[in-house]
C-alpha cells in the first residue's frame, strides 16, 4: 500500500520501485493531488478543481517509459561503493535555466510560524541544508532521528545529499522527504535504517550554482503517519468536496480555535425592509474549501463580504465572486449584483451561513450612496482580482502564512508548481503580484517581462528584497495589474471591493488601503449599529444572523475603529488569533 501511494505521488526515483514510472501528465495531476500544490493554494489562493484532483488518484497506465518524464524529473538509481543506495538526480533543462532565484536566509525561515498549530499529514518545511554546514537532525513519524547534510564539490559543481536514518518506529514504516531547490527536486522515502546518498548532477548555470551554494536544499517533511495522512485526506474530502458542516466545524475547532454553534433549525430570517439601507454589509461563510482556506489563514469564520447598494431605485446585493474557486455558487465571475431577496434565498438553499451588518446611524447618514453606486457601475463586470490575494493576505513577514507554509516553501514550491501543471495559477497569483510590487516600489518595470518564477525571483534578488518582503508591502490602489484587454488597472476581491465602496461612500477615510482588508477585517470595523432586537442572540453586540445550520462567533465584530493605514502590517497569533502589534 505504501509503495503504491509513493507511486501515485510520482517520486522522481520511482524507477527504484517495481512499478513503471508514470507519464508526465499523471505526475502533474498526482502532485496536485498531494499536498504541495494544495499548500500553494492555501497561501496564494490558487484555484483547485476537486473532480480533477480525485481523478489524479487513478493509477498511471502501464508501459510508461522514462522518456515521458520532463527533463527535471529523470533519475537513475545505482548501488554505491559502500552498498548504500545512490540516486543521481538530473537538473531542470529549459530555456530559463540561466535565470535562477537567489533569495532568502534559508535556515531562518524553518521556524517561521512554528508557534501556530500545523496540519497533521501535510508537508512541513523542516530545514534548509546549507553546503558544508553542520548536519541537521530531523524527527519524523517513522524514524526518530534522520541526520542530513549537503555538500558541493567546487571542482565538479556536483551536489551530494547524505541522509542517515536511525531509530525506526517499526520495520514497515517510512518517512517522506521532499528535497527542493529552485530548479530541482527529489522525493526521498526509505524503509530501512542506514546511510543513503543522493548525488546531484553538476550545477550548469552560474545562478543555479550560486543559489545552491548560498541557500542549499530546502527540506520538506510529510509530518504525519500513514494513518494520519490518509485520515487527513479523508477529512479534506468531507470538508472540501462533500461540504459537510460537521466536518468543517470539527476542523475549525481543532486547527484554528474557531467554534461554530449548532442552531435548533436552519431558518431564514429576512430583515424588515425599512431596516435595510444602502451601505449595509453582509458577511458569509460557505461550506467550501475556499471559505475553509480563508478561515484557516485569518483565524475567523468570515469568508465573504458583500454590500447593499441602491441602483435604479432598487436595493441590490453587490459582491465580487471567485467563480473559479466556488463553482457551485450561481452567477458569473467577478463584480456583480443580485436582488437581495433572491440572493438570500440562494444562500439559504446552498446551506451558507449569512449575517447582516447594518451601518450605524451616523455612518448611514454620512454614506454617499450616489457616489458608491457610480463607482460600482464603473467596475461592474470586472473579473475577480486574483493577483491581489497574496498581498491582501500577507501583511507580516513572519506571521501571515498559514502553517506549515513558510516563505522558502511557498516560493520554491511555486517555482516547482509552475512545471507541474499549475503555470496559470502561479503566474496569476504569485508572479503577477510580485512583478507589480517590483515595478511600483523598486521601479523595475522589466519584472513584467519575466516568464517564470526563476526570472522573477532573480530580479527580486537583484533589487535586494526577499519575495516575502515584497508580498508584505502594502497593497495600495496605485498597484496596477494587467487586464485581458492589455491595459493595467487596480483589481479587487470581495472584501476589498466592499472596503473601497465604504471609502468612496465617505464612511472610511481615504488614508486606508482598501486592498489590505480581508473579510475578517471588514466585519471588525467599528461602523455598525447594535444588533436589532428581533435578531438571534450571539456573543457579540453587532451582527444579525440570518441563516445557517451553524452560527459563528461575532465577538470581534464592530470593535476596531478605522485609522490610517490599518491592516497593512498585522500578524496573528493563537490561541485567540488576535492581530498584533497594536495599531497594525
Amino acid at each position: 500500500l505504501k509503495l503504491q501511494f509513493l507511486y501515485l505521488i510520482g517520486a522522481p526515483h520511482i524507477a527504484a520501485t517495481p512499478f513503471p514510472p508514470p507519464p508526465r501528465q499523471q505526475i502533474q495531476k498526482t502532485m496536485m493531488q498531494q499536498s504541495l500544490i494544495c499548500l500553494l493554494a492555501l497561501a496564494a489562493g490558487a484555484r483547485a478543481d476537486a473532480p480533477a484532483a480525485f481523478d489524479a488518484a487513478k493509477r498511471a497506465p502501464a508501459g510508461a517509459v522514462d522518456a515521458d518524464l520532463p527533463p527535471f524529473q529523470k533519475a537513475r538509481t545505482v548501488a554505491g561503493a559502500d552498498g548504500a543506495r545512490v540516486t543521481h538526480l538530473q537538473p531542470m533543462d529549459d530555456a530559463a535555466a540561466a535565470a535562477e532565484p537567489t533569495w532568502g536566509a534559508g535556515n531562518a525561515t524553518a521556524a517561521l510560524g512554528a508557534e501556530r498549530a500545523g496540519l497533521d499529514g501535510w508537508p512541513k518545511h523542516v530545514a534548509s541544508l546549507l553546503p558544508g554546514a553542520a548536519p541537521v537532525t530531523v524527527e519524523g513519524a517513522c524514524f526518530k532521528n534522520t541526520t542530513m547534510a549537503f555538500t558541493i564539490d567546487p571542482a565538479t559543481r556536483r551536489g551530494k545529499l547524505m541522509l542517515e536514518y536511525r531509530d525506526a518506529a517499526s520495520r514497515a514504516c517510512a518517512d517522506i522527504y521532499l528535497m527542493l531547490t529552485a530548479r530541482r527536486w527529489s522525493v526521498q522515502h526509505e524503509f530501512f535504517s542506514g546511510t543513503h546518498t543522493v548525488m546531484w548532477f553538476p550545477f550548469e548555470s552560474e545562478a543555479e550554482y550560486a543559489d545552491a551554494a548560498a541557500h542549499g536544499v530546502r527540506v520538506v517533511l510529510w509530518t504525519g503517519t500513514w494513518k494520519e495522512e490518509l485520515g487527513f485526506l479523508y477529512q479534506l474530502f468531507r470538508v472540501g468536496v462533500l461540504q459537510n458542516w460537521g466536518a468543517i466545524r470539527d476542523f475549525l475547532a481543532e486547527k484554528v480555535n474557531i467554534h461554530l454553534t449548532k442552531r435548533a433549525a436552519n431558518t431564514l430570517l429576512v430583515p424588515r425592509a425599512e431596516d435595510i439601507a444602502a451601505g449595509d454589509v453582509f458577511a458569509a461563510f460557505h461550506p467550501s474549501m475556499a471559505s475553509l482556506m480563508i478561515g484557516y489563514a485569518t483565524g475567523r469564520a468570515v469568508g465573504h463580504s458583500a454590500m447593499v447598494l441602491e441602483l435604479d431605485g432598487e436595493l441590490w446585493l453587490c459582491e465580487n465572486n471567485a467563480k473559479g474557486l466556488e463553482n457551485f455558487i450561481p452567477g458569473p465571475d467577478g463584480i456583480q449584483r443580485t436582488r437581495l431577496a433572491e440572493w438570500l434565498a440562494t444562500q439559504h438553499r446552498l446551506g451558507m451561513m449569512v449575517w447582516w451588518l447594518p451601518l450605524g446611524e451616523a455612518e448611514r447618514a454620512r454614506f454617499d450612496k450616489a457616489a458608491a453606486a457610480a463607482w460600482f457601475r464603473r467596475h461592474e463586470g470586472e473579473p475577480y482580482g486574483w493577483p491581489i490575494v497574496l498581498g491582501t493576505g500577507v501583511d507580516s513577514v513572519t506571521h501571515s502564512l498559514p502553517p506549515p507554509m513558510t516563505p522558502d516553501l511557498l516560493f520554491t514550491g511555486a517555482a516547482l508548481a509552475q512545471h507541474l501543471g499549475a503555470a496559470g495559477p502561479v503566474k496569476q497569483q504569485v508572479m503577477t503580484p510580485l512583478a507589480a510590487k517590483l515595478a511600483y516600489y523598486y521601479h523595475d518595470t522589466a519584472a513584467w517581462d519575466c516568464e517564470d518564477m526563476a526570472c522573477l525571483l532573480a530580479r527580486a534578488a537583484a533589487a535586494g528584497v526577499a519575495p516575502i518582503d515584497l508580498a508584505a508591502l502594502p497593497e495600495t490602489d496605485a498597484l496596477l495589474y494587467p487586464t485581458a484587454a492589455g491595459a493595467k488597472q487596480a483589481q479587487y476581491i470581495c472584501s476589498t471591493m466592499v472596503t473601497k465602496l465604504l471609502q468612496v461612500g465617505g464612511v472610511l477615510p481615504g488614508t486606508l488601503d482598501a486592498n489590505e482588508f480581508t473579510p475578517r477585517d471588514v466585519a471588525e470595523l467599528a461602523i455598525y449599529r447594535q444588533r436589532p432586537s428581533y435578531c438571534p442572540a450571539n456573543d457579540g453586540t453587532v451582527g444579525c444572523f440570518l441563516l445557517g445550520e451553524y452560527m459563528p462567533s461575532m465577538a470581534g465584530h464592530g470593535t476596531v475603529p478605522p485609522y490610517a493605514h490599518m491592516n497593512t502590517k498585522c500578524g496573528i497569533a493563537p490561541p485567540a488569533y488576535d492581530k498584533f502589534p497594536e495599531g497594525c
